[in-house]
């Protein structure tokens, strides 16, 4: 007789399944067994082991590893995707990867070089100290495992700050009397 069992509980034993769990199907010839699962979860993930009822007795262990791409997602996002914080203030962007295996996360700028307050593109967060209105723009978390597409979250920053002024004066020479 040939059985399959995860953990301590059997899922067949010949061809009678014994598990409750319809996406669980069992083929038997006379010298194999199939264990067959549709549907995969990550809850399916884990040992299995197929016993053959010999002297001696046979088991051969096999490992189903449950492989996802990408998720992101920068945590405490306000509604509209903006922050919008004041010149000199302190921000924190905290973005979170999940997937099999565990996503890399790297940080981009849209239309412009990263600033250079933030050297560590890749990590998990953003961190400006204090914050000028060069720092404004659109920063991009992404998440890449391998498998499947980065993943990609955004969010905008709008930075307030005093206005500029910026004079242009033009001056002229009289040149009957030399005066400007």
């Amino acid at each position: 007789v040939i059985s399959w069992k995860k953990g301590e509980s059997f899922l067949s034993l010949g061809s009678s399944l014994t598990t409750q769990d319809e996406r669980f199907s069992v083929a038997v010839t006379g010298s194999s067994s199939t264990l067959m699962i549709t549907l995969v979860s990550e809850e399916d993930a884990g040992q299995y082991v197929c016993h053959v009822a010999t002297t001696p007795a046979i088991a051969k262990t096999f490992t189903i590893e449950i492989k996802g791409p990408p998720n992101v997602s920068i945590l405490d996002k306000p509604q509209g995707g903006t922050y919008t914080v004041q010149e000199g203030s302190s921000l924190k962007v905290v973005c979170q990867g999940e997937g099999d295996p565990v996503p890399t996360l790297s940080w981009k700028r849209l239309n412009s070089q990263m600033p250079a307050s933030q050297n560590n593109q890749n990590s998990d967060s953003l961190q400006f100290s204090s914050i000028s209105e060069n720092d404004a723009g659109t920063y991009q978390c992404i998440a890449g495992n391998g498998f499947g597409q980065p993943a990609v979250d955004s969010i905008q920053i709008l930075v307030k700050h005093k206005p500029k002024i910026y004079v242009q004066e033009n001056y002229v020479e009289n040149k009957d009397s030399g005066e400007v």
